[in-house]
């Protein structure tokens, strides 16, 4: 069985849309589960809001119950990723992809800042309404972004109102972030950041910073312990040609 779509949308019916094509081409050979090959435009709403439709080549397995994607080859922000997975809607609705991207230009997101990076993905979730839990985790982060070598990993998760951050590392050239810990209305993050251009971490500020604590507690009142020292800093608004400071804040 062959044939074409247009303006396609799963679910079919409903408020929330976690996936969406444009245009396409399907094949469909066997018995069920059906083997399928799929060709088309993808959006992924929940994962990149905004993203413009990119292509997608997809081969797998189809059943009442679920989809298996033995291989999915996207092309996007200027490079490519190679993905495998499997999406289940009954008895209960729950997706995990994994794989690697070659090339991707961030410079497609933040025009100052172009490169050209390679990591290894592994995404998970369960539902497929936003709030629902989500982990993306990433490995072996290499390349260049702004000429300057990147190198990293980390897990993150979401559900509902709640960030949780582990191990995540991050490198860019001289400039580097750590973060681990919990956010929601409660916080219990440590965090450290050495930045030699802090233009890098945030569009349109300058300067040199070095900074490690922790923040606890509730977010309107949070407890703060850190050191920070900067030198020509801009940000937000905000211009210091240095500081050198200790916060030991506690409002209670």
């Amino acid at each position: 069985l062959q044939g074409t779509w247009r303006d396609f949308r799963w679910p079919l019916v409903g408020r929330s849309v976690p996936f969406r094509s444009r245009e396409g081409t399907f094949e469909l050979s066997g018995m069920r589960p059906y083997d399928f090959r799929t060709k088309g435009l993808a959006q992924v709403p929940q994962l990149m809001p905004g993203l413009a439709p990119v292509p997608a080549d997809v081969t797998g397995k189809l059943d009442a119950d679920g989809v298996g994607i033995s291989s999915a080859h996207l092309d996007i922000f200027r490079g490519h990723a190679d993905l495998h997975g499997e999406v289940t809607w009954a008895p209960a609705q729950s997706w995990a992809v994994s794989g690697r991207a070659a090339g991707m230009d961030p410079g497609e997101l933040r025009p100052d800042l172009p490169g050209s990076l390679s990591f290894g993905l592994a995404i998970d979730g369960r539902g497929f309404k936003p709030g629902d839990p989500l982990t993306v985790a990433v490995n072996g982060l290499s390349g260049q972004l702004r000429g300057v070598a990147a190198s990293g990993g980390g897990r993150l998760t979401h559900a509902g109102d709640t960030w949780t951050f582990q191990q995540v590392r991050v490198g860019l050239g001289r400039t580097h972030v750590s973060l681990d810990g919990r956010l929601d209305r409660v916080a219990d993050l440590r965090f450290a950041v050495t930045a030699q251009d802090l233009s890098l971490l945030s569009a349109g500020s300058r300067g040199r910073l070095e900074a490690a604590g922790t923040i606890r507690g509730a977010l309107d009142t949070p407890d703060i312990l850190a050191t920070a020292r900067g030198t020509d800093i801009l940000y937000d608004g905000v211009s210091l040609s240095s500081f050198d400071a200790k916060v030991d804040l506690d409002p209670t």
